[in-house]
């Protein structure tokens, strides 16, 4: 019986399982760990890792996001996550789970260390680069105060210079052009040389008998009609082309006051006070704004995979190739096909406590032929409520993901408006209701966000700005109810964001008729400049116009003197 079983075989057989055992979590964290920083661009980390055979489960314990663009944050963090996976399905490469639990999610908390890992090149120029477009529109509400430093009209001019004389040369470009053809064109009218043979030939037809001269006659009136024909074509034409030149004077002419209308809303300084509340919250929201899309532009570049039509790029050279043959009931390599989660949300210092349920999370949807969908609830403090609903279509080109959200009830309390030396503004309390929506199509971005905001308590804590500043500061804190309406268009790399309010009305109507007055003295100001930049431009157009006026003459000219002659 000893001669049977080889001992030694059957220890190492058992030390080789038990080396597997105790190595599967370790691999798994790491695998986890290392593939999920190198695709979000900083650390991606685990307390610890669970994996069972029996039944097939995968947990996951305190699950941790780094933020690329804050190191000392997560932007995402899981306190446990439990996969029940498809056996089967691993044996084949694919890792399937039928259900996923995710408990404890929570958004942008704090680190005890950096995550940083030095993160994607491009991403990171993104970052800077918006975050630098941020401080570039930095506002201080101060800067509109009637009393205090208005922008510079000639510092505008020198920042708009280029842009505005290549408009006025585009104009200037195409009258060149018209009167270039002029120059040819004008050589097809009849000279006065072929105006005196006619006169000649009608002097001499009046010697002839009857019979010659009625043949010399309608000789010489054919002539001058083909003359005649010319003479109006060349006219209409000149009539056409005039129009147009005086068209693009008149809009060179315009153009000064144009752009000081244009120009005079963006460094916020508008006839109205439409930028106002832009100026005031623009900071803020567009930081929660440009966090929540580089959020969602790193989850799309995950799972927008690989769609129907495309085929797999080649592999490196020395690199094996996964290849897929055809199967009656294909699934992607990766998919989890329901997902319950629950956790806390923290806005504005009020935590909202929610469950929801992702379905279909593939990065192959084109196989899977099912787009992925999200639906949150959400309850907090005070009765608010929050409803989110989703789809993400990624099946086929072009892309769509649409999203529906709103929150009612939601209870601010303390949330800085505006940190503006002479003007800080504080909200001290307010109660919110939200509805919105969002939808991308291919990268593009269409989305509106409504806000009611009630039972609403300003601090505006007024400093040496003198009388305006303190009347201000009057008014908003005398605000208790206002609206705001909050769009999205752009791109997701270059989102352009709107913002409206009703508080623009209040604020213009405290700053009142002084500082209307300021504001049309600073446009005033800013279309002088621009019409001592752009006059040389100007009147070379007005020359341009004047040459072909000079034209025109001789078209009237020869017309009459062959009129004059026609038999």
């Amino acid at each position: 019986m000893s001669q049977w079983i080889r001992w030694w075989g059957l220890g190492l057989f058992l030390l080789i399982v038990l080396i597997i055992w105790l190595g599967t979590n370790p691999l798994i964290k790491w695998s986890i760990e290392s593939a999920g920083s190198q695709a979000v661009g900083a650390k991606v980390e685990l307390d610890s890792v669970s994996f069972s055979f029996n039944p097939v489960t995968l947990e996951l314990e305190r699950l941790q996001v780094t933020n690329p663009a804050e190191p000392m944050r997560n932007s995402v963090e899981a306190g446990r996550i439990e996969l029940a996976l498809d056996g089967f399905a691993l044996l084949r490469r694919q890792f399937i789970a039928e259900n996923m639990a995710v408990e404890e999610l929570r958004f942008n908390t704090e680190r005890e260390r950096s995550g940083d890992i030095g993160g994607r090149t491009l991403s990171r120029e993104r970052r800077e680069a918006r975050r630098a477009e941020a401080e570039a529109e930095d506002f201080d509400i101060s800067r509109i105060l009637p009393g205090l430093e208005l922008p510079d009209p000639s510092a505008i001019v020198a920042e708009e210079r280029e842009r505005l004389q290549g408009r006025i040369s585009e104009l200037d470009q195409e009258a060149a052009a018209i009167e270039r053809d002029w120059e040819e064109r004008i050589r097809e009218l009849p000279d006065r040389d072929t105006v005196d043979g006619h006169r000649a030939r009608l002097d001499e037809i009046g010697d002839m008998d009857r019979l010659r001269r009625a043949a010399a006659t309608r000789e010489l009136r054919d002539d001058i009609n083909d003359d005649l024909d010319r003479v109006r074509s060349l006219r209409e034409r000149m009539r056409e082309d005039r129009e147009r030149v005086g068209e693009l004077q008149s809009r060179a002419r315009a153009m000064p006051g144009e752009e000081a209308s244009r120009l005079m809303p963006a460094t916020g300084l508008g006839d109205g006070f439409e930028g106002i509340t832009r100026q005031l919250l623009g900071e803020e929201l567009s930081t929660w704004i440009l966090r929540g899309l580089e959020a969602y532009e790193m989850a799309s570049e995950q799972l927008a995979g690989r769609r129907a039509e495309e085929e797999d790029p080649r592999p490196p050279r020395g690199e094996g190739e996964y290849i897929r043959f055809p199967e009656d009931d294909p699934l992607p390599r990766f998919l989890i096909k329901r997902a319950a989660l629950d956790g806390v949300f923290d806005m504005a210092g009020n935590p909202i406590d929610f469950d929801g349920r992702i379905e279909n999370i593939t990065h192959e949807p084109a196989i899977w032929g099912r787009p992925m969908t999200l639906n949150i609830d959400g309850r907090g403090e005070g009765g608010a409520e929050l409803a989110v609903n989703g789809s993400f279509d990624h099946r086929e080109s072009p892309s769509r993901d649409e999203l529906e959200f709103s929150l009612e009830r939601f209870s601010f309390s303390d949330a800085t408006i505006s940190d503006s030396s002479r003007l800080p503004i504080i909200l001290e309390q307010s109660q919110a209701d939200f509805d919105g929506n969002l939808v991308v199509t291919e990268g593009r971005l269409d989305s509106t966000l409504n806000s009611r905001f009630t039972g609403a308590r300003f601090n505006a804590g007024a400093g040496d700005g003198g009388d305006v500043i303190d009347r201000l500061a009057r008014a908003i804190e005398g605000v208790d109810a206002f609206n705001m309406e909050l769009g999205l268009g752009g791109t997701l790399r270059s989102p352009e964001i709107r913002l409206r309010s009703d508080l623009d009305r209040i604020i213009g109507n405290a700053i009142g008729d002084e500082a209307r007055r300021e504001l049309a003295q600073a446009r005033e100001a800013l279309e002088e400049e621009l019409q001592a930049e752009l006059r040389p431009q100007v009147e070379r157009l007005a020359e341009r116009e004047r040459q072909l006026e000079a034209y025109q003459e001789q078209i009237e000219e020869r017309r009459t003197a062959l009129r004059d002659i026609r038999p």
